[in-house]
């Protein structure tokens, strides 16, 4: 396996998607444009990260009881289209090429892209606490210590890459750990082929499969580093906001209802996203709890977790460009 160099991370995932950029360009061809303007009638186009076609959180939650559809119809939107992309690098190449309006994303790809020239705003924070469990192979390290001289994955250029980037340089480890870009469906096989030593997952389903299969973990962000917990944001492309200003203001007033509504019935909430997820009730307790979904759009502590992260990804070169967040913000 090839190390990322992380200074040149970005110019790889890019090269990689090109052929994905190409094809959102054509299913663009294929749905509304996003440049009518915000008094006629639009199907609005919304991306998000997963591995099954519903989304979750309190916006899957609002899409399934049409609570959604119903709070941006008075902005023209007439239907919601969602598609689901495995990494936050895919689903930006996605917003490059034009086939999205709206995207669902972790902080670490929506800050890089942006410091990488994509043309987004930011809606608003919309999950605060990302946690990541560092997993090892079986029979290898059982310490951070441990995995000098080894090779360790994660998906590039996710919440969880941050985190592992950042782990290992708070332990003293940088340059002494190759770090390998690995996509999280086949985190599984590479560890049981040995190929690689540790893998760095995000909680919830990958880790539920990771523990039943017999893997340990030797790090998690939530119990030992709680400073490289991420986040998840919603961002808008400028294209998009041109063309509905009102937009963002809409979404986030209707997310906030379903915020109020999945903490008024969280046991229904978690039996929805279950079942959108395929994920076990009790992993998305602990991975994500309602009350990681607040109805602000901005809070000054999620600000301060963006702008840590943002600060770090410019000093280590993975993204190319510094902004500030305030700026970044849809004002409103």
């Amino acid at each position: 396996m090839r190390t990322i160099h992380r200074n040149r991370w970005w110019k790889k995932i890019a090269v990689l998607l090109l052929p994905a950029v190409i094809a959102a360009g054509g299913l663009a061809a294929c749905s509304s444009s996003s440049a009518s303007t915000s008094h006629t009638s639009y199907t609005l186009r919304v991306g998000f990260i997963g591995t099954t076609p519903d989304p979750s959180g309190p916006e899957g939650w609002a899409n399934q009881n049409g609570s959604l559809l119903k709070g941006l119809k008075g902005v023209g939107v007439q239907a919601i289209t969602w598609s689901s992309f495995k990494n936050g690098p895919d689903l930006s190449a996605a917003m490059t090429g034009g086939s999205l309006d709206i995207g669902l994303l972790g902080d670490t790809p929506a800050i890089d892209a942006k410091g990488s020239g994509v043309d987004t705003r930011l809606v608003n924070q919309d999950f605060i606490g990302l946690d990541t469990w560092l997993y090892t192979a079986k029979g290898g390290p059982t310490t951070l210590a441990g995995l000098v001289g080894k090779t360790v994955a994660t998906q590039v250029g996710s919440y969880m890459y941050r985190y592992l980037v950042e782990l290992l340089d708070q332990q003293g480890l940088t340059g002494k750990v190759k770090i390998t870009h690995i996509y999280t469906q086949d985190a599984v096989a590479s560890l049981k082929s040995g190929g690689i030593a540790a893998y760095a997952a995000p909680a919830g389903q990958l880790t539920n499969v990771l523990t039943s299969a017999g893997f340990s973990f030797i790090d998690k962000a939530s119990d030992d580093h709680k400073d490289l917990l991420g986040s998840s944001v919603t961002v808008i492309t400028s294209k998009a906001l041109a063309a509905h200003p009102v937009l963002p203001a809409a979404w986030n007033k209707a997310r906030a209802s379903a915020v109020a509504d999945i903490n008024a019935h969280a046991d229904a909430y978690y039996t929805f996203a279950s079942k959108a997820t395929q994920t076990p009730v009790p992993a998305i307790q602990q991975s994500q709890p309602v009350t990681g979904y607040l109805a602000d759009p901005f809070t000054p502590d999620g600000l301060k977790l963006l702008g840590s992260t943002k600060d770090f990804l410019v000093q280590q070169k993975l993204a190319t460009k510094d902004f500030t967040i305030s700026d970044w913000q849809v004002s409103g």
